[in-house]
């Protein structure tokens, strides 16, 4: 049984072509899979971040799911830092961890159900490789940081070579 309604996360609404989009479900995307409807979560997120500037949890849920749509959003804000174990207020760095975590309660909240499963959290990290291709940190990927990357790599691999 799939707990998570149309493949997706998080009842992204209706409005944009994505990567392993199905037949819309009314107003909300339908994917073909649940990694499919992760990867637009996780796409939405970094043009949250990236574009609109919004770097906290609380910034993030009031464009996600605004009062103005009768959303109860600070009890969205509230849960989601609970349940993700950060402050609604910590400004993010944009992290595998940090958004897993917060894709995990933003599913929770979204579909009402409980700690997602194994298979669910597998579809989540395949959606995140899937949005950022070579598991680049979104920062780094938008501002070049494959060289960083390829510094780091080089020095670790000098540091145990030697």
């Amino acid at each position: 049984m799939n707990r998570i309604k149309n493949n997706n996360p998080g009842n992204i609404r209706v409005g944009q072509d994505w990567q392993g989009e199905g037949t819309p479900a009314g107003p909300f995307e339908n994917f073909i899979t649940l990694a499919d409807g992760y990867r637009a979560m996780f796409r939405t997120l970094h043009t949250y971040y990236h574009t609109h500037n919004k770097k906290t949890i609380r910034q993030i849920i009031y464009r996600w799911a605004p009062p103005s749509d009768n959303n109860p959003t600070e009890s969205y804000v509230s849960t989601v830092a609970a349940w993700a174990g950060i402050s609604p207020d910590t400004v993010l760095g944009f992290e595998f961890n940090q958004l897993t975590r917060i894709a995990a309660a933003l599913t929770r909240f979204e579909h009402g159900i409980g700690p997602l499963t194994n298979e669910e959290n597998n579809s989540m990290e395949q959606g995140y490789f899937m949005a950022f291709p070579g598991g680049l940190p979104p920062l780094m990927a938008s501002t070049g940081g494959g060289v960083a990357l390829l510094i780091i790599i080089s020095l670790t691999f000098y540091i145990f070579a030697t």
